[in-house]
């Protein structure tokens, strides 16, 4: 199944950048699934993951690393996977991951939701099997590779890795 457009809550800005993501992502966001890795977890509607979709949406600002481990990006880069990306949503515990790539600028395509966990046990494991998953879905369609992040992002971001 192709992904679809997971739409800002406010209606009254105008669309920058486009995140979309697998129905089963979207219906975790909205409450509509809880995976029962999370049945114990907050629900996540009208929180962390609306204000990350609306500041990415609306090309406001987000923060963003490549390289650096520990740093508290919303928007990161994988290691040990081709061109595979995480939105990090934080404020509700356990802490989710969305995971997927950039097919081109502003373009996020999410295709797996997991708990923060999972990714410090099986994390390289985790994205080899989405950058696959993605190769296959979106066959002919390359993804951004680049080392300048304005090819990612247009709108306002903060590279975390820049020395300040």
């Amino acid at each position: 199944m192709l992904p679809e457009r997971y739409a800002p809550s406010r209606q009254n800005h105008e669309l920058k950048r486009g995140l979309w993501v697998t129905k089963e992502i979207s219906d975790v966001l909205t409450d509509k699934l809880v995976p029962a890795e999370f049945k114990n977890a907050e629900p996540l509607a009208l929180s962390d993951a609306q204000i990350v979709r609306d500041n990415f949406s609306f090309g406001w600002l987000v923060t963003v690393s490549r390289q650096k481990p520990g740093k508290s990006a919303v928007i990161k880069q994988m290691h040990g996977a081709d061109e595979v990306w995480t939105f990090c949503l934080r404020k509700i515990s356990p802490g989710w991951r969305i995971i997927g790539r950039f097919l081109e600028q502003d373009c996020f395509v999410g295709v797996r939701i997991v708990p923060r966990s999972r990714i410090g046990m099986d994390g390289t494991k985790l994205f080899i099997e989405c950058a696959t998953e993605m190769d296959v879905k979106f066959a002919g369609l390359p993804c951004v590779r680049s080392d300048n992040l304005s090819h990612y992002l247009t709108g306002q971001y903060n590279d975390l890795d820049k020395d300040n």
